[in-house]
Parts: structure tokens; sequence; C-alpha cells
């Protein structure tokens, strides 16, 4: 997503022209903030989130990367053509959302 965007580029004081070709995604955690509403046992969400970020659950909303948790927001038609790994029953994604996002702004 930095690689198609140039706000993201001068957010994380990086520039590149590169571009990828292709994209693989594997069951991940693409709507942060649907999973953390998400009941996981042992709090797993929660501890995950907090070790990625170094913020509790709690305080997401004033996390200075909080757009950045639902990377789906980022896809556009910049974004390359998408191979999609999932499992129906993954407990961290909306799988659905992912698919509808892609589809809607026409990568393969």
């Amino acid at each position: 997503c930095v690689c198609g965007s140039k706000n993201l580029q001068k957010k994380f004081g990086v520039e590149t022209d590169l571009r990828f070709c292709a994209c693989i995604l594997n069951c991940g955690l693409y709507d942060l903030k649907t999973v953390l509403k998400r009941r996981v046992a042992f709090k797993l969400n929660d501890k995950i989130f907090q070790s990625v970020t170094g913020t509790k659950k709690a305080d997401i909303d004033s996390y200075e990367f909080r757009n950045l948790c639902s990377p789906l927001a980022l896809v556009n038609k910049s974004f390359p053509p998408t191979f999609l790994i999932y499992a129906e029953k993954d407990i961290f994604s909306k799988i659905i959302i992912v698919k509808e996002r892609i589809t809607c702004v026409k990568i393969s």
C-alpha cells in the first residue's frame, strides 16, 4: 500500500517508485476494528493488537496509525492483482469484506 500512495510514503519518510505486479494475502487481520470487537479465546485478538502496535485495544482511537489498521481502505486501482488465501471459518478475518473490496476496485 505504501508503494501506491505518495501520502503514505511521506508519512513514513520513504520514497519509492517500486510497483508490485502481484499480491498474495494469506489469512490476515484485514479489518482490525472488526476483529477487536469479537470475543476470541484468551483475548488473543487484543494481545496481537498490543504486541504489534504497543497500544491497548481501549486506546485504538488515539493510536497514531489507526487509519492503517484496516488496510482494505488502502486498496485502490494501483493495488496489484491479488491471490487471496483464507479459511471460511477464520476467526480473524471477515473475508467477504476483503473479496468485495478487491472486486469493487476491479483487481483480478
